[in-house]
């Protein structure tokens, strides 16, 4: 649930590469006997987009370049969870039920104060919450399609 850290205690200072991330050896992260995991993709084009943005009260829209099904959002720069929109839970715009990962509680049904729309080419947030959209924040994303079409192939 950490954010970003510029520094020391969690990230070497060696920059990740295309095929090597490194982590320090230190505490608070990388203790002996401990499992983690780490998630590392990559943007494919029509299926999948990761990025980040800027928090602010004029409501940012984020370019995925196709309709999302599903979108993860993390405040970059502060602890807490990684809320999740899809649109198999809300189809429906403004989508606001969404699921916690790494939090205890699982779900919450549509709440429009944490409100996203989701779009034909990305997703639009309506909402200035702290978790999602707070002014000036950093925050990352996830997005993948909900019809990816481009590298299909019949059968």
């Amino acid at each position: 649930t950490g954010g970003f850290n510029s520094g020391g205690s969690k990230w070497t200072s060696t920059e990740p590469t295309s095929s090597v991330f490194s982590v320090a050896t230190d505490p608070p992260i990388n203790f002996s006997g401990t499992d983690y995991v780490a998630y590392a993709w990559s943007a494919v084009e029509g299926y999948s987009a990761f990025g980040s943005f800027i928090g602010s009260s004029s409501l940012p829209f984020v370019y995925c370049g196709f309709r999302p099904a599903l979108i993860m959002v993390k405040d970059a720069t502060s602890t807490g969870w990684f809320h999740v929109h899809d649109t198999a839970r809300d189809p429906y715009n403004v989508s606001g039920a969404r699921l916690f990962w790494g939090d205890s509680i699982s779900e919450q049904e549509n709440d429009s104060a944490y409100g996203f729309d989701i779009l034909s080419n990305g997703f639009k947030l309506r909402n200035t919450h702290s978790e999602s959209n707070s002014t000036g924040e950093t925050y990352v994303f996830a997005a993948w399609a909900e019809s990816p079409f481009k590298y299909a192939r019949a059968r």
